[in-house]
């Protein structure tokens, strides 16, 4: 199914009404990370087409190979994956973030989250420690760690904390799957997969 230029397009609007408040917290020193990337992601969606839903996007993370498998899900994205890993039999250890979204499916409040940037920026670093515990404990020498990502100044947080894992040599990125679109609510969504870095074993 193609992605609609009408969702893609209501994404992009709103992303341009949260982002300021992110910025507005760049500007005035609250957030030290170089590598965080406020800019709307208007460039990187136009044009681009879905390669399917949930199915599609868990079957692209198999693919891949790996001993054993870490999926942090962002935004709303864990439920359907969690259901089809299940059914599928497979061992997946998934993590949350921001938080609040793993206690409840509708507890995800990006309002709230985006007028506390020191928290925001606190649930984005448990988040990476955490994946990177997660890593550590997973049988073989292939385990690998997925970040299920939707578009969302809350989301580009929790990506500014992992590109400075990587920076650091405690993550190494592969390359992005395609984008793919979920089934309930019509969101783009992205996976990055990462592996332990050259500095060994992920964040501490």
């Amino acid at each position: 199914m193609a992605v609609g230029a009408s969702w893609l397009g209501a994404v992009i609007q709103q992303e341009r009404a949260l982002v300021a408040v992110l910025a507005s917290a760049a500007t005035i020193g609250v957030f030290a990370s170089p590598v965080l990337r406020l800019s709307p992601p208007a460039t990187l969606l136009s044009g681009e087409k879905s390669a399917g839903a949930e199915p599609e996007l868990l079957s692209w993370i198999t693919a891949r190979g790996g001993a054993a498998w870490v999926v942090l899900c962002t935004s709303l994205t864990r439920a359907p994956l969690e259901h089809l890993a299940n059914e599928r039999g497979m061992d997946v250890v998934f993590l949350s973030y921001p938080s609040s979204t793993a206690e409840h499916l509708g507890g995800q409040d990006d309002g709230l989250l985006l007028h506390d940037p020191v928290a925001l920026q606190g649930e984005a670093q448990r988040a990476v420690w955490a994946a990177g515990e997660a890593l550590r404990t997973c049988p073989g020498a292939g385990a690998e760690f997925h970040v299920v990502l939707t578009p969302g100044p809350v989301n580009r947080v929790l990506q500014g904390q992992l590109d400075q894992a990587v920076a650091a040599g405690l993550l190494a990125h592969g390359e992005p799957s395609p984008w793919f679109q979920q089934r309930g609510t019509h969101q783009p969504m992205r996976v990055h997969m990462y592996r332990p870095g050259p500095e060994g074993g992920g964040p501490r």
